[in-house]
């Protein structure tokens, strides 16, 4: 399984604690090959090939990564910001279509996250793709390339508000051989290493 953490964002001006976790996955489907000769199914998982990362402490826009691939590539992006009154747009970039697979967005003070994949069908070298935000807060995105992969599967997201513990749930794989991007977004102050995946 591929996972990532993203590091705390803070909000300065806020003077109360309020904070939103939310948690998502989104599986990535193995790649299916066809023994012709003992008419069997064979089961490989995808394979990662590179993660790039935007920064996530400043509000610029759009959030841009330079992103190398081949044709059939499947492309995962997920983006965080500090405040969800201002959506996520949907990732540009090398003519790929995206599908959003899970948003959290409530509000003000809260964060909020989306992720998407796509197939990328042109393929290419340090092509630029990125993530816009509307409303001048912390934000930033992550690139995920996977090869070899037939595409997206299940995906499942949760949240916990106002110190209500810890964020819990199950995802439902659709095939064997997957790999499972997740990730998550806490408005709270605190170190990621302070952090534990269970």
């Amino acid at each position: 399984a591929t996972s990532s953490t993203i590091k705390s964002i803070k909000n300065a001006k806020q003077h109360t604690i309020e904070y939103r976790k939310v948690a998502i996955f989104v599986q990535c489907l193995q790649y299916v090959s066809l023994y012709k000769n003992h008419k069997t199914m064979a089961y490989f998982p995808p394979t990662f090939v590179a993660s790039y990362n935007s920064a996530y402490n400043s509000s610029v826009t759009p959030k841009t990564v330079s992103v190398t691939t081949q044709v059939g590539d499947l492309v995962v992006v997920y983006a965080v910001s500090e405040n969800g009154t201002w959506p996520l747009q949907a990732p540009v970039g090398n003519g790929i279509s995206f599908t959003d697979h899970q948003t959290i967005s409530i509000g003000n003070n809260w964060a909020n996250a989306s992720i998407w994949s796509g197939v990328d069908n042109t393929g290419g070298t340090n092509w630029t793709l990125s993530v816009a935000e509307a409303g001048g807060t912390w934000f930033g995105c992550t690139c995920i390339v996977f090869r070899n992969s037939s595409g997206a599967g299940a995906s499942n997201s949760a949240n916990a508000i106002d110190g209500s513990g810890n964020v819990g749930l199950s995802l439902t794989t659709t095939q064997v051989n997957s790999a499972v991007v997740v990730f998550s977004a806490d408005w709270f102050v605190d170190s990621v290493t302070s952090r534990t995946w269970k």
